[in-house]
């Protein structure tokens, strides 16, 4: 299947999702007939916390960026399912070794942290992780994030 076919259907997919979790969505990217598609690509920003924009792209390589700094790229058959489970609050924080107060003295001191998010998505077998670096964590949202 074509990914730009399916821009609509994730658009829609996860302005549902949003009015669910108490969030309004703008679409940044729009085109003549109003549906924020430009040759099959759409930007999508979430207010509230966190903040996420959500860039479809026409290859279906699509991206959730979290407080303008932390990007997870997706595939477009995941982008409702990432954005649920981070509103659902299954992101984590995982620290290599030092753990918590290494990764805090790391960050007053600017050196960076081997933190890592993770979003998991599917169950059992067919469980999928995505994950981005996190070379410090001052942000307001991931310092709510619980840490694993």
């Amino acid at each position: 299947m074509d990914t730009a076919s399916t821009t609509p259907t994730t658009l829609q997919q996860v302005e549902n999702l949003a009015i669910t979790h108490g969030r309004s969505v703008e679409t940044v990217t729009a085109d003549p007939n109003g549906l924020g598609l430009h040759d099959g690509r759409a930007v999508l920003v979430v207010d509230g916390q966190p903040e996420m924009r959500i860039a479809l792209e026409a290859d279906g390589n699509d991206s959730v960026t979290l407080e303008e700094c932390y990007v997870l790229e997706v595939p477009r058959a995941d982008v409702t399912a990432v954005v649920e489970a981070i509103w659902s609050g299954r992101a984590r924080v995982h620290h290599g070794t030092g753990g918590p107060l290494a990764v805090m003295i790391g960050a007053l001191l600017r050196n960076p942290t081997n933190a890592v998010l993770r979003v998991p998505v599917g169950t059992g077998h067919d469980q999928r992780v995505y994950q981005v670096d996190v070379p410090h964590t001052l942000s307001a949202w991931l310092s709510t994030v619980p840490v694993e």
